[in-house]
């Protein structure tokens, strides 16, 4: 059992607030995407609600992804996301969900293009 502590001093919050760390569970997918939205993190390169849901409900699972969060009480406070065989897992992972497949490559591809567009446009000159 972990306990609330300051980020800053190291001190205890509230010695009488116990933080249990779990995998993820279908009933806390709605309050995960709440802290998600706050923050934001690109996992995979992939930072939409549906990827997080899809993502999440993959680790229920139990192939090669673990999403684990705090609980203090019953509320989500907070959560990380580890995968095993990065490549392999996205190789599996991907192909059973093409629309994540389809935003993923169109990123990509935006990506290259605006770093090709850049090459071409010669030094100094601002895009």
């Amino acid at each position: 059992m972990a306990y609330a502590q300051d980020p800053l001093g190291g001190n205890d919050v509230s010695s009488n607030t116990p933080v249990e760390v779990r995998p993820v569970s279908i009933n806390d997918i709605l309050e995960t995407l709440h802290l998600l939205n706050e923050t934001r993190p690109p996992i995979g390169r992939m930072s939409s609600d549906s990827s997080y849901r899809a993502l999440m409900i993959e680790s229920t699972k139990g192939k090669g992804l673990w999403w684990l969060v705090a609980v203090e009480g019953d509320v989500v406070v907070g959560f990380i996301v580890a995968h095993k065989s990065g490549r392999s897992f996205w190789q599996r992972y991907l192909p059973r969900h093409p629309v994540l497949l389809s935003n993923l490559i169109a990123h990509e591809c935006a990506r290259h293009i605006r770093y090709a567009l850049r090459s071409c446009a010669g030094p100094g000159v601002r895009q």
